[in-house]
């Protein structure tokens, strides 16, 4: 790759610009790249993982953050830390702008640290591989969408432990064999090796430790830095293995903890993957291959994308993974040759995509089996690879001004066109609803893109358009709760109070332990005269969750309106106590009382 070049380009090959101005570039072009995403609003569950999360508004959460398992539907303490952070220095809502902007900084230092690790490295077209991640639309998802934090994040601490790694082993090694040296170039001498150097080592674990805590699916990242020791001295050693064994049981631990949050608040006693394993396997095929195209060709691009139904069954579905075995046996083939580069960045491709191939079960599978934001660390690979092979083209090639302004020039060509199809991309997430209706557009048969869709319209006040959007939702998968939930409320809003209580019912159905649902039946029932059902309703409710406020009050309110005002206040006391504030429920214990003392008086 790198060794063979002769005068390199300066575009592929930085080292002729000083190393602030090449990192101030990179920085530059990235926030050029993802200027409207500092105006991005909230995006699907931003709202159920950080805006309503009550932990990061409480005072002293920070503990319950990195100590208590429970404190959130996912165990990334150092994302939630951030955020966290962010509220204690507003002391009210988010700074959207800021929050949003915090995230392109994160994936630009994920630019600048990729950059530094590659030179590192010794590939060719180290600044040009980093800069062409800076400005992928396939990252935009990540960045855009505020909740993804964790993969700008976890990125950012994995390149610098793997930089810190790569510092220790060429202290201890000394000068690593290049990683473009011929199969027979020698090893550095046992005894040209400097003693053992702990501060850089410590430092990677270190830092491998925090990046897991904002996504375990960096957990791959020891067996990428056994690839990396295989494709620079083209054989495993038994220093490099135990080197990688802390890595790995801490990756272990925290991805076992990963799983059990995952498994418990996110997935429940369902599963978003109901195919068998053969099925699995044979998707898995169909999927690596997705996101290749989509490395090299980042066009239509979607928040959700058509959700596969392969089956091992049929013959071509097993076409795509008998091609990526075909390709892996012929580079395999050829490793002493010109391959070794290909197969390391293949298998590093498909070690940094295998935790979401379905190997564990993600909520998000549900709705699809591919996703970008499932890409982001893996689309280091193909990236590289395809920089440091134009690299080595262009430095074959004979010196000559000609050929320094075609490299030049199509390197500009090159990130100009992803700039602008990452800017275009990024725009979408300024208003979610033009959002979802891309991805309705792309996707007509996902019920989430309808649903959110339906959420957002609901919001600008189209309630017309809402209605059509989740009646489509539900027409496609009629077992969402949620969809019945607020497609009743839509309705009540429109006076169609009977067809709302259908809807509501069957969100109750669904969900017959969410004291939630239990309410707005509750109040649908009431607000059609129909007390004595609606009162069974509030009494599931509190029997479900005791300290349910609203449940309470209306079922004093109700209890009032059948004439049993004495266990009317009963109900209005205990949703004071639990809610002090509730001047509403005041008024109405006041008037209670009233009829309970003059029905005490008329009886004596």
């Amino acid at each position: 790759m790198g060794r063979h070049q002769r005068n390199p380009p300066m575009v592929l090959q930085s080292s002729h610009a000083r190393p602030y101005m090449a990192a101030g570039l990179l920085l530059a072009m990235t926030f050029a790249a993802y200027w409207p995403v500092k105006n991005a609003g909230i995006i699907w569950d931003d709202d159920e993982y950080i805006i309503d999360n009550p932990t990061l508004l409480d005072p002293s959460g920070i503990w319950r953050i990195w100590f208590d398992l429970r404190s959130s539907h996912e165990y990334y303490p150092l994302v939630y830390t951030t955020f966290w952070l962010e509220y204690s220095l507003t002391e009210t809502d988010l700074n959207l702008p800021v929050s949003h902007s915090l995230n392109v900084v994160l994936h630009a230092l994920c630019a600048v640290v990729l950059w530094r690790v590659l030179k590192r490295l010794g590939t060719g077209g180290a600044w040009f591989a980093a800069a062409v991640f800076a400005v992928h639309p396939v990252a935009v998802e990540s960045v855009a969408w505020l909740v993804e934090r964790k993969n700008t994040l976890s990125l950012l601490m994995a390149l610098l432990s793997l930089l810190m790694f790569l510092r220790f082993e060429d202290a201890v090694e000394g000068d690593v064999v290049p990683a473009a040296a011929a199969e027979g170039d020698p090893l550095p001498a046992r005894g040209d090796r400097r003693s053992f150097h702990p501060v850089p080592y410590l430092a990677a674990l270190g830092l491998f430790a925090l990046a897991l805590t904002a996504k375990t699916a960096v957990a791959m990242l020891p067996v990428v830095v056994l690839l990396l020791a295989w494709w620079r001295r083209g054989r495993f050693r038994r220093a490099d293995v135990v080197r990688m064994v802390p890595f790995f049981i801490v990756a272990v631990a925290l991805g076992l903890i990963t799983v059990l949050v995952e498994s418990r608040f996110n997935i429940g006693s369902g599963t978003p993957r109901p195919e068998g394993p053969w099925s699995r396997l044979v998707a898995a095929g169909w999927c690596i291959w997705f996101y290749l195209a989509k490395s090299v060709w980042p066009v239509g691009l979607s928040m959700i994308y058509t959700r596969w139904n392969v089956s091992p069954a049929t013959a071509v579905s097993w076409v795509p993974l008998a091609g990526l075995l075909a390709l892996f046996l012929i580079t395999w083939s050829r490793r002493s040759a010109w391959a070794r580069p290909v197969v390391a960045a293949l298998l590093t491709f498909v070690v940094l995509i295998l935790p979401v191939l379905g190997t564990v079960d993600i909520a998000y599978f549900q709705h699809s089996i591919v996703a970008d934001h499932f890409q982001y660390f893996a689309l280091i690979s193909p990236v590289c690879l395809g920089a440091a092979a134009a690299a080595g083209f262009v430095g074959r090639l004979a010196p000559s001004p000609a050929r320094r302004i075609l490299t030049v020039g199509g390197a500009v060509a090159v990130l100009v066109v992803l700039s602008c199809l990452t800017w275009h991309r990024g725009a979408l997430y300024v208003n979610s609803t033009d959002l979802w209706f891309d991805a309705v557009r792309k996707n007509p048969l996902s019920w989430a893109a309808h649903f959110n869709l339906g959420n957002d319209l609901l919001d600008d006040g189209r309630f017309a358009e809402a209605a059509a959007h989740y009646r489509q939702s539900l027409s496609i998968h009629y077992l969402n709760s949620r969809g019945h939930n607020n497609l009743a409320a839509l309705l009540a809003k429109q006076g169609k109070n009977e067809e709302a209580i259908m809807h509501m019912r069957e969100a109750v159905r669904l969900r017959p332990a969410d004291a939630g649902l239990r309410t707005s039946l509750g109040r649908l029932l009431a607000r059609g005269a129909k007390l004595e059902a609606a009162i069974k309703n509030f009494r599931k409710a509190i029997g479900i969750d005791p300290d349910h406020v609203q449940a309470h009050f209306l079922l004093g309110a109700a209890l009032m309106k059948v004439g049993r005002p004495d266990e009317a206040v009963d109900e209005l006391r205990r949703a004071l106590e639990l809610n002090p504030d509730f001047d509403r429920a005041r008024r109405y214990l006041e008037t209670a009382q009233k009829k309970v003392a003059r029905k005490r008086k008329d009886a004596s």
